[in-house]
C-alpha cells in the first residue's frame, strides 16, 4: 500500500513508519522537520495548520493515511494558538485532501484524556486535549461521508525508546542511570501502559480493519492498569538501582492523576506482544535519542 503518515518525525510516527516499511508498504512521512537521517522513507516537509506542503503529496495515488500530527504533545510546547492551528485547522486541511477520487482509508489517532474533560477541570484548561477533542469530532463527522473508510484509534500511556526526555519513563531512566533521586508525583495514578512497538503494530491492525470495510473505533492499549509507583519501581529493579532513589511527592501530582482508563476494544486479531516487564527492560537498555518535535 501507498501510505502517508502525518507526524512522522514524532515518537510514535517514527516507529510506525519503520514498521510499515518492514511490512512492505511505500511510506511518505509528512512533518515540519525531517525524520532522523537514514530513516529510509520518503519525506514531505510542510505545516498542517497552514496547509503548506500538502500539495506535494499525490493524494490520488494514496491508499491510506495515518494522522498522528499534532501540536502540544509536549507540556513545554503547549499553547492555545498553535494547538488550535495544527490540531483543528490542520485536521480540516488534511480531511479536505482526502476528499479525492482515491478516497484513502484514514486512521486517526486520539488520546484517552479527551473522554475526561468534563470530570477533570485541569483537562478543560489543557489546549492539547481540548483541541484534540474538537478534531476528533471533525473526524467522526467526516467518517459519515467518506467512502474510503475511517478508523479512530484511541491511545493510552505509550512508552519506549525514543520518548521525549521530559516524560516520566525517560526521566526515570536517566536519573537511575546516574544514580540520583527521581522526583515525581505521588505515583498513585494508574495507567494503561503500552510499548511503542506494540502501538505501531496496533495502528497497523486498525488500518487492516478499516481497509476491510470494518472502520470504527478501536483502543490500542494493553487492557491492564498499573500504578505509576509500581512501574517505576519495576524499572529501578530492572536497572539494578535501589527503590529508595524514587522520591514520591503528592504536591507534584497533576490534575488528571486520578483518571483511570484502559483499553477495552482492541482492533481485530491484534494483541500486545511485550509484557510490561519486557517493555521496560527494552526501554532501559536503549540509548535515548534527542527530543523530537
Amino acid at each position: 500500500m501507498r501510505i502517508v503518515v502525518t507526524g512522522s518525525s514524532g515518537f510514535v510516527g517514527r516507529h510506525l513508519c519503520r514498521r510499515l516499511q518492514r511490512q512492505g508498504h511505500s511510506v511518505t512521512g509528512f512533518d515540519r522537520q525531517p525524520s532522523a537521517p537514514g530513516s529510509g522513507f520518503t519525506f514531505a516537509e510542510g505545516d498542517l495548520g497552514m496547509g503548506r506542503g500538502l500539495d506535494r503529496i499525490d493524494w490520488s495515488a494514496t491508499d491510506a493515511v495515518f494522522h498522528l500530527g499534532a501540536a502540544g504533545v509536549k507540556a513545554g510546547a503547549r499553547d492555545w494558538p498553535s494547538c488550535v492551528r495544527v490540531n483543528i485547522m490542520g485536521t480540516l486541511n488534511l480531511l479536505r485532501c482526502l476528499e479525492c477520487p482515491a478516497s484513502p482509508t484514514l486512521v486517526y489517532v486520539r488520546t484517552f484524556y479527551e473522554d475526561f474533560i468534563d470530570v477533570a477541570p485541569a483537562l478543560a484548561e489543557n489546549p492539547y486535549v481540548v483541541t484534540k477533542q474538537a478534531a476528533t469530532r471533525l473526524v467522526r463527522e467526516f467518517a459519515g461521508r467518506h467512502p474510503g473508510g475511517v478508523v479512530v484509534a484511541r491511545l493510552f500511556q505509550v512508552y519506549g525508546p525514543g520518548d521525549a526526555s521530559g516524560n516520566l519513563i525517560p526521566h526515570a531512566v536517566r536519573q537511575l542511570r546516574a544514580g540520583v533521586p527521581v522526583a515525581m508525583g505521588s505515583g498513585t495514578g494508574v495507567r494503561d501502559w503500552l510499548h511503542v512497538s506494540d502501538v505501531a503494530a496496533g495502528l497497523e491492525a486498525c488500518l487492516v480493519a478499516g481497509a476491510a470495510g470494518r472502520g470504527c473505533e478501536y483502543d490500542v492499549g494493553s487492557g491492564e492498569l498499573h500504578p505509576i509507583r509500581d512501574v517505576v519501581g519495576r524499572l529501578a529493579d530492572i536497572m539494578g538501582r535501589p527503590r529508595s532513589l524514587l522520591c514520591f511527592d503528592p504536591a507534584l501530582d497533576r490534575g488528571d492523576t486520578h483518571i483511570a482508563c484502559k483499553a477495552e476494544r482492541p482492533p481485530p486479531e491484534w494483541r500486545p506482544r511485550l509484557a510490561l516487564a519486557d517493555g521496560l527492560a527494552d526501554t532501559a537498555a536503549a540509548d535515548q535519542p534527542e527530543d523530537f518535535q
